[in-house]
C-alpha cells in the first residue's frame, strides 16, 4: 500500500515537472505579422425572399487582391489600401410540378469584378468598400 502511494506522488511530481518545463519563457514566440497580398475564398449560399421560392442553395467561389492586409499580422502601417476582387456564384434552381408536369428552375449564375478600399481597423479587422460590374444569367 505504502509503494503504491510512494508511485503516484512521484508520478504527480514527474507530470507537474515536465508541466512546468515545458511553459519555459524564454521560448522565442513566432512571428505575428503573416500577411498575404491574395485571397480565395468559397462558401454556401442560401437564397432569400422571392428567389428562395425558385432556387436551392449555392455555392461561390472569389478572389481578393490587397497590399499585404490578409492573413494574421499586427496592424498594419497603412491602413488604407485598396481591394480587388472577382468571383462566380451559382444556386441550383428547384424541382416543382405545375398542371401536373415536372418542372426544373434553370441554374442562375453571377459574375462579378469589384474594385474599392479595404481599411484595416485591427490585427484581426478589416473592413472594404467595393463597387463594380456584374453580370448574371439563367442557364
Amino acid at each position: 500500500m505504502k509503494i503504491k502511494r510512494l508511485l503516484f506522488a512521484a508520478l504527480i511530481l514527474i507530470v507537474s515537472t515536465s508541466s512546468c518545463l515545458a511553459q519555459d519563457t524564454a521560448a522565442r514566440k513566432p512571428d505575428l505579422h503573416i500577411s498575404r497580398p491574395n485571397e480565395v475564398a468559397a462558401g454556401m449560399l442560401l437564397p432569400l425572399g422571392d428567389f428562395s421560392s425558385t432556387h436551392f442553395a449555392g455555392f461561390q467561389v472569389e478572389y481578393s487582391r490587397s497590399k499585404h492586409l490578409f492573413g494574421k499580422r499586427m496592424l498594419p502601417e497603412t491602413r488604407i489600401s485598396y481591394l480587388v476582387t472577382a468571383g462566380i456564384s451559382y444556386y441550383m434552381g428547384k424541382k416543382e410540378t405545375v398542371s401536373g408536369y415536372p418542372y426544373l428552375y434553370p441554374g442562375y449564375t453571377q459574375f462579378h469584378a469589384y474594385g474599392g478600399i479595404l481599411v484595416a481597423t485591427g490585427a484581426q479587422i478589416n473592413i472594404g468598400l467595393t463597387a463594380g460590374p456584374g453580370a448574371s444569367l439563367y442557364n
